[in-house]
């Protein structure tokens, strides 16, 4: 029974590691987070992600209110209760629906 369940965890970490960030989010970004960005902006291209908490949809772009979330290894926002590193706002060219976000 003891090695099964080690087994089983042995397998959950290797296929955790498989994991990969998506191809368009791939590279090299500045550390800066959001919160940082009030007193320094960044100079270079920056991955940020979170949690999307209001979307303003116009006729030719869309942005998205955003509360900054850590990024795990796969690039896609941690699930923490506690803290952020402060809110920012994304746009997009194009019209977005609410709903689907």
């Amino acid at each position: 029974m003891k090695k099964k369940i080690i087994a089983t965890a042995l397998l959950a970490s290797l296929l955790g590691a498989c994991a990969t960030v998506p191809t368009p989010l791939q590279g090299t970004f500045a550390k800066t987070t959001p919160r940082d960005a009030v007193t320094q902006p960044a100079t270079q291209p920056v991955r940020w992600g979170g949690q999307i908490i209001k979307v303003e949809p116009k006729a030719d772009t869309t942005c998205f209110e955003i509360i900054a979330r850590t990024l795990d290894m796969a690039a896609r926002p941690e699930r923490t209760k506690d803290g952020s590193d402060g809110r920012f706002i994304a746009c997009h060219a194009g019209f977005y629906d609410p709903e689907e976000y």
